[in-house]
């Protein structure tokens, strides 16, 4: 009697050991289906950014030709600014239609521009022109739209 009672002991252990891997192996599943849902979340996320930055990208472009048209005055002179190589191999702008001051000679004055590229230039150049010199308000400067 005491080895069927030691057997019968074993035996409940046994199924109660069986029960908390089943709880067990049903907590991983469900942890599993919660990564598979957070993964299939970020593809879908990950393919809408690729597709706004394309959108972004095409808008740019148009933004960039539109903004061709326009004429600066003859002394001012539009300088390419720095770039960057991107991961395609195509060069890309650091910042978008940025200014240079042009000089005619080593030494000569700088020459009016829309925008500068620092607060000391800015500081430099107000102090020395007024804003109908820097942004002219003719309408012959504006061509037609």
């Amino acid at each position: 009697m005491v080895g069927a009672a030691k057997v019968t002991d074993l035996i409940g252990e046994i199924a109660s050991a069986c029960k908390e891997q089943s709880l067990g192996i049903e907590q991983i599943n469900q942890g599993l289906s919660q990564v598979d849902q957070v993964i299939q979340q970020n593809s879908a996320s990950s393919e809408e950014l690729a597709a706004a930055s394309e959108e972004m990208l095409t808008q740019v472009e148009m933004v960039t030709q539109m903004l061709g048209r326009f004429k600066l005055k003859k002394h001012a002179v539009l300088l390419p600014a720095e770039s960057s190589v991107g991961k395609t191999g195509g060069a890309a702008p650091k910042r978008v239609g940025q200014l240079h001051l042009a000089r005619k000679k080593p030494g000569a004055p700088a020459q009016k521009a829309a925008r500068l590229t620092s607060a000391e230039d800015r500081a430099v150049l107000s102090a020395r022109l007024s804003p109908q010199e820097i942004i002219s308000l003719e309408n012959v400067d504006y061509g037609k739209f």
